[in-house]
């Protein structure tokens, strides 16, 4: 508790730091995104221990303020997640626990080469699978806000001079980021909207462990779609609005009817062949996801 500072330091240093030609340094970097942090700091945990040992990894922790029997808690819940899914058909284990190098189930599980993990680092998507699982826990900024400037990061229109910060709603009443959140000071947002995984009330109603998501992510895996043709609006389960084309509107609402299809199918038959219509639509909304993400000119 002395050091809490010195935590909230470290911790935004996950989010902040870049190498040395100024790209991001991990996943989290620039993302706004107390769960992509999270990410960042087992990520790292892992990398330290497979390539200099269990020593630097400790090193990592403690300078870190990471609790390392929390870390180890974190692998075996991947490991056994991963273990349901290889039971059900999504994935192909590794024979006798090992992978065909020896290496551990765990090493296996982290390995980017496999094909699960194609887009294990593709921060947009991995908020996307972050919006999905906390749906409907979804802040929108204030249409006053956006105005301002607030979620403008993404665009070269950003650069606020007003020392206020963006206002959110949850739908009903104002909501406050938690000042544990990495994004508790951020006054410009990559966008406008955000999820979060749990209220608390106290003095003010605060928003624990949030990321930041873009619209197609609500568009996606959101609620309802409703779709204003004349008004170029669109409402996502009544309430959360975005300004879209319709001809754009409804192409999302094609594409989750095709992805829920894809699931239901997956599901169905875990270890059929993928579908010609699974092979082509994945692709297409991974690209639609990173592509949304990048700077505006």
């Amino acid at each position: 508790m002395l050091q809490r500072e010195a935590a909230e330091r470290a911790k935004q240093a996950l989010v902040t730091e870049k190498t040395k030609d100024g790209h991001p340094a991990n996943i989290a970097t620039a993302q706004q995104s107390d769960h992509l942090a999270m990410v960042a700091a087992y990520n790292t945990w892992t990398q330290l221990g497979a390539v200099k040992g269990a020593k630097a990894a400790r090193e990592f922790c403690h300078a870190n303020f990471l609790s390392i029997p929390t870390l180890i808690m974190l692998r075996d819940m991947r490991t056994q997640f991963a273990s349901l899914l290889g039971d059900i058909g999504f994935l192909t284990f590794p024979e006798n626990g090992k992978s065909r190098h020896g290496s551990s189930l765990e090493r296996w599980i982290d390995d980017l080469q496999q094909p699960f993990n194609s887009n294990a680092l593709q921060p947009s998507v991995v908020n996307a699978s972050i919006c999905a699982g906390l749906y409907p826990n979804v802040a929108a900024m204030n249409k006053d806000s956006v105005e301002a400037g607030h979620a403008s990061a993404l665009s070269r229109r950003a650069g606020l001079s007003s020392g206020q910060r963006p206002q959110w709603t949850d739908g009903r009443r104002e909501v406050f980021i938690h000042p544990s959140s990495v994004n508790h000071m951020i006054q410009e947002f990559r966008q406008p909207f955000l999820v979060f995984h749990e209220k608390v009330e106290t003095s003010k109603v605060y928003l624990r462990d949030t990321t930041v998501i873009s619209p197609y992510d609500l568009l996606l895996f959101g609620g309802t779609i409703n779709v204003q043709h004349q008004t170029g609006r669109v409402i996502v389960d009544g309430w959360l609005e975005m300004n879209a084309p319709a001809q754009t509107a409804v192409l999302f609402k094609e594409l989750r009817g095709a992805l829920d299809t894809v699931l239901q199918e997956r599901i169905g038959m875990p270890q059929g062949s993928i579908s010609e219509v699974a092979k082509e639509l994945i692709p297409s909304i991974v690209h639609l996801l990173v592509d949304e993400e990048k700077p505006k000119a």
